[in-house]
């Protein structure tokens, strides 16, 4: 009698863990697209785009070392002096806690210059918050030059 209790309290929860996989899944596929068009926007200097993304209270640590808050972080992708030929992300990693998620990835960016081109690497970590309406806002983001 306990194996067949055991048996079927195992079984219901794991149809009940599906759902919750489920949305986990798409989570990390929304994340993951959301960082896509970061990228995307970042190369064709695109603050407005990125603007979207970001909550009003949004605060970021540049690979640089500058501190930039949301208004400073969209005047920042409109006016990069850098030129990226191609910009992209990978390595992506996602925990979820509720409604609020940490990404972390590796961005690769090209970047031309006087000579040529230049490949930048960059370790990030992005803390988004699920709005209300269902919108995924960023409102922490760091980042770091990996040294090649």
């Amino acid at each position: 009698m306990f194996r067949v209790v055991a048996c079927s309290l195992a079984c219901s929860i794991l149809q009940s863990a599906s759902p919750a996989i489920a949305q986990d899944t798409a989570v990390v596929k929304e994340l993951s697209r959301l960082e896509d068009v970061w990228a995307a926007a970042s190369m064709k200097k695109d603050g407005a785009a990125i603007g979207r993304m970001l909550a009003p209270g949004f605060l970021s640590m540049s690979d640089d070392g500058r501190v930039l808050d949301r208004g400073a972080a969209i005047q920042d992708a409109n006016t990069s002096k850098d030129t990226l030929v191609s910009a992209s992300n990978s390595g992506y990693k996602v925990q979820i806690f509720g409604t609020t998620a940490i990404i972390v990835g590796t961005f690769t960016g090209v970047v031309k210059t006087a000579t040529g081109t230049e490949t930048r690497r960059s370790a990030w970590t992005d803390t988004w918050i699920k709005q209300a309406d269902g919108q995924w806002l960023c409102v922490a983001s760091q980042s770091a030059r990996l040294v090649k």
